[in-house]
């Protein structure tokens, strides 16, 4: 019966994880923007996209800048008009002077965007995009996604919106997104060339484990240690687990409690309350007692219920009780 509870209890766990509501990534940006809302000036540097790859000999890169809207081929509404979610970005802001012989060629415009504290497996992107000429691929993280947009049967591409997609590819921390674009040859001395893109992306939060000051997803001795170095700091804050913006004595409560939990299971084992402690520096010697009662309490409960070690923190064996 109990190792049905316990089961019952990891299933609810699991599907809460897996069923988290999704967060907006806020370090995407469209093309165009200096933050969530605010479109920058014409033939300002676009901070959060840089260029890659150039036609060699072109001397471009590695910024991008706002196409100048005054100028030709925006002036003349060849290019389909900025908005204030985007605007136009290229290797120089005047595409009146770009050149056919070194601009034609291949371009890679990259943003870069950060799932620190999101699942990376969740995360999904969705948006739109135009370019001139072609747009070759999307890459995520160096690998192939499939979009392209490169269909003039409808409408010059530089006219039109095309929709892409991307759900896999995603990794922890830092990713990178490369758009390539194909500037064709162009007769005469003049070959614009220009990205716009507009995107949005969502990641379920990585949930917080009570008690693991280290973010290992464990709490264990490294989660005291760094109670122990930060103890009475009330600027370095990875210990403050109860949220009371210093690290105290309420803090040790915190990890003795959950001593044991992995993604949110605590063992619940009994030990020496923080009162116990130094004040001011914990004695190593307590936290050894505590260790050794550990043990012989997790041998109690193995004996008396057919249960490892590993029953005892929390992961889920199968077999008779």
């Amino acid at each position: 019966m109990k190792r049905l509870m316990f089961s019952a209890v990891a299933a609810m766990f699991i599907f809460a994880f897996d069923h988290a509501k999704a967060e907006s990534i806020a370090t995407l940006y469209n093309t165009g923007i200096s933050d969530a809302v605010t479109p920058l000036p014409d033939s300002a540097v676009d901070p959060h996209y840089i260029l890659t790859q150039v036609p060699a000999g072109s001397g471009f890169g590695p910024n991008t800048y706002v196409v100048d809207s005054t100028l030709y081929p925006l002036a003349t509404e060849e290019w389909m008009a900025n908005s204030a979610t985007s605007k136009w970005i290229s290797a120089q802001a005047d595409q009146t002077t770009f050149p056919n012989d070194v601009g034609s060629g291949n371009y890679a415009f990259r943003t870069t965007f950060d799932l620190t504290g999101l699942d990376a497996a969740s995360a999904e992107i969705s948006g739109q995009w135009t370019m001139d000429d072609f747009g070759l691929d999307i890459l995520i993280n160096g690998v192939s996604t499939g979009n392209t947009h490169t269909d003039y049967s409808q409408a010059p591409i530089f006219q039109t919106f095309k929709s892409f997609s991307i759900s896999a590819g995603f990794v922890a921390g830092l990713n990178a997104l490369d758009f390539l674009v194909r500037n064709e040859p162009f007769g005469g001395d003049i070959n614009p060339m220009g990205l716009r893109v507009e995107l949005n992306g969502t990641a379920s939060p990585v949930p917080a484990l009570v008690g693991d000051y280290d973010g290992d997803l464990t709490v264990g001795p490294e989660d005291y240690n760094v109670w122990k170095s930060s103890y009475g700091s009330s600027t370095i804050l990875a210990a403050d687990g109860n949220g009371n913006h210093i690290v105290d004595a309420a803090d040790y409560t915190v990890w003795r409690d959950n001593l044991g939990g992995t993604l949110g299971f605590g063992s619940g084992a009994a030990l020496p309350s923080a009162a116990s402690l130094s004040p001011a520096v914990p004695e190593p010697s307590a936290l050894a007692l505590a260790a050794v009662g550990i043990v012989g309490l997790i041998a109690r409960i193995s004996r008396r219920r057919h249960l490892n070690f590993t029953d005892f923190w929390g992961s889920y064996v199968r077999g008779p009780l």
